[in-house]
Order: structure tokens, then C-alpha cells, then sequence
């Protein structure tokens, strides 16, 4: 059974509603659309109980998507089958008429008790709008990008100088322990001259006393 509902929308608006289906049962949306806009389609869609209303396991449900031209014999542009939840796109490439529908991909039997459940929301605008959004964002990311290059120069610059201060305090310890090891050089040719200068005084007094 195929089940048409009429959308009358102003392109720069969006549209948002919920409505449900029967497995199986497809419904659609006709939107008059100018050439070269963009439409984006957000989709939600669950399972339900026909008779409790009790929310049913929808892990396994899947949606088949399709946008048709309806002033082109109905070609079709968009047909895919995607997860109960996400998004959909398209560009119009002209003026017209478009037809989107939407059937629930779900066994059907004299068993099958459930009820779909979907919450859409469409919205629709010209592409070069579209483009002036890309064009912010591309410059918001510019410009994050600028700023995390400039705290990655600061923290070059810091490395640079802890770098440079650990160099100077390495030059300095090892100029200062290069001076300690000469004056302990000297310090020991010191003692060694004292005591060889006391060990020839003692020897000449003995000698002069005739002690040995």
C-alpha cells in the first residue's frame, strides 16, 4: 500500500514531524525543490507494539530510502538502505517536483505484531549556502589550526631555552669541577714539596749534629 503525504515547505526552512508505519507499507513526501539545493534528512525510526505500545527490539531494522524525480517520468536519484537511525543528502539537478519515500525493511507474517515508529526532519537550501557553511567551518578549522601551531612554536621556543639554560649549567659544573681537580693537583704537588723539603731539613740537622 502506498500512502502519499503532501508537504508544502519553504525551501530555506526545515521540516519535522513523526508518523508511523505498518512493515511494509511505504509512505511519501513530495517536495518542490529548486535546482542546485541541498537537501538533508535526518531519521529516526523504532519498533513499537501494535497493541501495548511497548517499545520492541529495532537492533535488526532497516530503512529503504528513495528520492524520485517526479517531472522526469520518475527517475529515481537517491535508493539506499541504511540502519534505523542517520541522515540522508542529495542535490537537486533541476527544478521540479521530488518524491522521497521511505519503507521499512522488517519480516512480515501473521506473527509480525509490530508497528514503526519515525520521527523525520528535513531541511532544504541552496547550495551555495551550503558552501558559505563549509567555508565558516574551514575557517574556524584554520584558525584552531593556527592557534595549536602557535602554542607548538611556544613549547619549541620553551624546549629551545630549557635547553640552552641546561647547557650553560653543564658548561659551568664542568668549569668548576675542572678548577676543584686543579687545586687539588696542586694541593697534593704542595704537600709533596713540604714534605720532601722536611724530610732534606731533617736529614741536613742530623748530619750537622753528627747524629748519623
Amino acid at each position: 500500500m502506498l500512502l502519499k503525504l503532501v508537504l508544502l515547505v519553504l525551501l530555506p526552512l526545515a521540516s519535522a514531524l513523526h508518523f508511523y508505519m505498518d512493515a511494509g507499507e511505504e509512505k511519501c513526501f513530495y517536495e518542490d525543490l529548486a535546482k542546485d539545493t541541498f537537501v538533508v534528512g535526518h531519521y529516526a525510526t523504532s519498533q513499537i507494539d501494535k497493541e501495548t505500545g511497548s517499545p520492541l527490539d529495532s537492533s535488526h531494522l532497516k530503512i529503504e530510502i528513495m528520492v524520485f524525480e517526479t517531472f522526469d517520468n520518475d527517475h529515481r536519484v537517491v535508493n539506499q538502505k541504511a540502519a534505523n537511525q542517520g541522515k540522508f543528502t542529495f542535490t537537486t539537478a533541476e527544478t521540479g517536483e521530488h518524491r522521497i519515500c521511505f519503507r521499512p525493511l522488517v519480516p512480515t507474517g501473521w506473527f509480525n505484531k509490530a508497528r514503526i515508529r519515525m520521527s523525520l526532519d528535513i531541511a532544504a537550501g541552496d547550495t551555495s549556502e551550503i558552501d558559505t557553511q563549509r567555508d565558516d567551518q574551514t575557517a574556524s578549522l584554520a584558525q584552531r589550526v593556527r592557534q595549536l601551531t602557535r602554542k607548538v612554536q611556544d613549547v619549541i621556543r620553551e624546549q629551545a631555552f630549557q635547553r640552552t639554560r641546561e647547557a650553560q649549567f653543564r658548561d659551568a659544573s664542568e668549569k668548576i669541577n675542572a678548577g676543584v681537580l686543579r687545586w687539588s693537583i696542586m694541593q697534593v704537588i704542595a704537600l709533596m714539596a713540604v714534605g720532601v723539603w722536611q724530610t732534606y731539613t731533617l736529614r741536613t740537622f742530623f748530619v750537622k749534629q753528627k747524629l748519623v
